[in-house]
């Protein structure tokens, strides 16, 4: 099972180079990948997803907080994965942002 991200898609495509090509005399054999959360192409779930995603990322920050002595940082939602040069410039300037907000206060 994956979700139809670029990093995700990626790492899912390793693990089946893996399972497959690890011991050549034992490869196990994937007949189906399961994609899951895709959008419908005409739009009409784009606010049931974006409620759903909102209300779920809610409960698992929370529960994060709640299980781990340690500071959580929210970067916002980027239009990129985060990914090479660019994306990591993309993410530090949110999180250079944050710092600069909590600082401030």
């Amino acid at each position: 099972v994956t979700v139809a991200t670029e990093l995700a898609v990626r790492e899912s495509i390793r693990l089946l180079n893996d399972l497959t090509f690890e011991d050549p005399d034992m490869p196990i054999k994937v007949r189906n990948v399961v994609v899951n959360q895709i959008l419908a192409d005409d739009g009409n779930d784009i606010q049931d997803f974006v409620s759903h995603t909102r209300s779920a990322q809610s409960l698992s920050i929370d529960e994060l907080q709640r299980s781990i002595e340690a500071d959580v940082t929210k970067v916002p939602y980027l239009d990129t994965e985060p990914r090479g040069v660019f994306g990591l410039k993309a993410l530090a300037a949110e999180l250079l942002r944050e710092e600069a907000t909590v600082s401030a206060a």
